[in-house]
C-alpha cells in the first residue's frame, strides 16, 4: 500500500517547515519511495512513525536519507 499523496504532502510539509529540508517522492512500478538530501534524524524518524502508524501503515528505512511506506 502507498502513503496517498495529502499524506505525504502533510509528511513533506512538516519535514520543510520544522527542519528545512525537502522530501522528494518517487512512485514508480518498484514501490513509493521518499528521500531527503540531509539525514534523517531520530526525531525525524519518530514523526514519520508516528504520522504513518495512524494510517495503519509502516515505514520501511533504506538508509539515512530514504525510506518507503508500506
Amino acid at each position: 500500500m502507498a502513503l496517498i499523496l495529502q499524506h505525504a504532502i502533510v509528511v513533506k510539509d512538516y519535514l520543510e517547515d520544522k527542519y528545512g529540508v525537502h522530501l522528494s517522492m518517487t512512485d514508480n512500478c518498484a514501490g513509493q519511495f521518499f528521500s531527503i538530501e540531509k539525514p534523517l534524524t531520530q526525531e525525524m524518524k519518530d514523526y514519520i512513525d508516528s504520522y504513518v502508524k495512524e494510517l495503519k501503515q509502516r515505514v520501511i528505512y533504506w538508509d539515512d536519507h530514504s525510506f518507503s511506506v508500506w
